[in-house]
């Protein structure tokens, strides 16, 4: 007689629900209370069930996206600098006083350079 399946649909449902909040293949095991082994099993036997699972993984950033693009709308600008800064890099000058505002940076104005001004330098 064949041992009976731990792959239950009340576990599979538990896997679901955990792979779709992110979790990896260890957590979404230890949440349905099944082995490691017993899941890659499971995944092995049933591909349309491995192609779900990432599918599910994917669902927070699909979230996170959600909540980006909706503050974007929202004219959220923190949001908009976040998500330039994250894409192209920091482009924007920084401004280098200390902390207790004593000190700040020597601003150096460059001028362009004519033949007059040897009229003025000493030779």
């Amino acid at each position: 007689m064949a041992r009976p399946t731990v792959m239950t649909p009340d576990v599979v449902s538990k896997l679901e629900h955990a792979f779709s909040m992110g979790c990896t293949d260890l957590e979404a095991c230890m949440y349905a209370g099944i082995s490691k082994a017993a899941f890659y099993k499971f995944q092995e036997d049933n591909a349309a069930f491995k192609d779900q699972k990432e599918v599910l993984k994917s669902n927070p950033f699909m979230l996170a996206r959600t909540v980006l693009v909706e503050a974007l709308r929202d004219g959220d600008v923190n949001t908009a600098h976040k998500m330039i800064d994250r894409k192209e890099g920091s482009k924007v000058a920084l401004d280098h006083v200390s902390s207790d505002g004593s000190m700040t940076p020597t601003i150096v104005q460059l001028i362009p350079y004519t033949q007059d001004d040897d009229a003025y330098s000493e030779h």
